[in-house]
C-alpha cells in the first residue's frame, strides 16, 4: 500500500513551475563607479530639461534606475550633485581647452585662418562632447539656488578669456594682423557662436533643415571670423596707402 504524500506546507507552491532561480532573478549589482557615472549622466539630462529649480532627485534617481538614497550617499545633496554633473565637467572642459589653445596660439600665429580653424574645431569638439552639461548650466543661470556653482564656472570662464587675451596680445606684438582692441570681445563672441552650434543645435540646426557636417560648421565659422577680423585690417591698410 502506497504511503500518503506529505502534507503541503502552508504558503508554498509545490509545483515545479513555481520554483524560481534566485540567481537568475537578481539583477547584476552595479559597481560604485558605474552607479556614479549613471547618476551624473542622468543628473545632467534632468538639469538640462528642468533647470536647477525644476529638477528633482526622484526624477534623477528614476532615470539612473536607482534610489534617491544613492544620490545622498554619493553626493550629499542636490546642489553637490549639480556641481559634480554640470559645473565640474564644464570647468574641466575650460581647463583642457585653455591649455591646448594657449599653446596653439603661441605656435601658429603665422597663418590666421589655420589658427582660427584649429581654435574653432577644438572648442566645437569640447563643447559638443559636454553639450548636455552646457545646456544644464545655461538653464541654471539666473536661478538663486544655483548661484554659487554657476558663479564658479563664470569665474573660470573669465580666467580663460583673460588668458586668451594675454596670448592674443603676445601674438599681435609679433606681427599678427588683427585689431587687438577688440580681442577681449571677439574671444567671447566666438565662444558664444560655438555654444549655439553645439548645445543649442536643436534650435539653430534642427532636424528637417539642411544638416551640415561638423567639418562644414567649423570651416564656415572660421571663414566668417577671419574675414571679419583680418580682411578688415587689410582693407584699412590698403585705403591708408592709396
Amino acid at each position: 500500500m502506497d504511503s500518503a504524500p506529505p502534507p503541503e506546507q502552508p504558503g508554498r507552491d509545490p509545483s515545479p513551475d513555481a520554483v524560481r532561480d534566485p540567481v537568475r532573478r537578481r539583477r547584476p549589482r552595479k559597481t560604485t563607479e558605474d552607479l556614479k557615472t549613471e547618476l551624473l549622466s542622468a543628473a545632467a539630462t534632468v538639469f538640462a530639461r528642468r533647470g536647477y529649480g525644476g529638477a528633482s532627485t526622484k526624477e534623477i534617481a528614476d532615470l539612473a534606475a536607482t534610489t534617491q538614497a544613492s544620490i545622498y550617499r554619493h553626493y550629499g545633496s542636490k546642489a553637490d550633485l549639480f556641481v559634480a554633473a554640470v559645473a565640474d565637467p564644464f570647468i574641466e572642459l575650460i581647463d583642457d581647452y585653455t591649455a591646448g589653445l594657449t599653446q596653439q596660439l603661441r605656435d601658429g600665429a603665422a597663418d590666421p585662418y589655420r589658427l582660427t580653424e584649429t581654435h574653432i574645431a577644438s572648442l566645437y569638439d569640447h563643447l559638443y562632447d559636454k553639450r548636455t552639461a552646457v545646456l544644464a548650466l545655461i538653464c541654471a543661470s539666473g536661478d538663486p539656488d544655483a548661484e554659487q556653482p554657476v558663479r564658479a564656472v563664470v569665474n573660470r570662464l573669465n580666467e580663460m578669456f583673460e588668458v586668451f587675451n594675454t596670448v592674443s596680445v603676445e601674438v599681435w606684438k609679433e606681427g599678427a594682423s588683427y585689431q587687438i582692441e577688440h580681442a577681449k570681445l571677439w574671444h567671447r563672441l566666438v565662444a558664444g557662436m560655438v555654444v549655439s552650434a553645439t548645445a543649442l543645435e536643436p534650435l539653430f540646426l534642427p532636424d528637417g533643415w539642411y544638416k551640415p557636417t561638423r567639418n562644414e560648421v567649423v570651416q564656415v565659422m572660421s571663414r566668417m571670423i577671419t574675414s571679419g577680423i583680418f580682411d578688415d585690417v587689410s582693407r584699412g591698410s590698403a585705403e591708408r596707402e592709396s
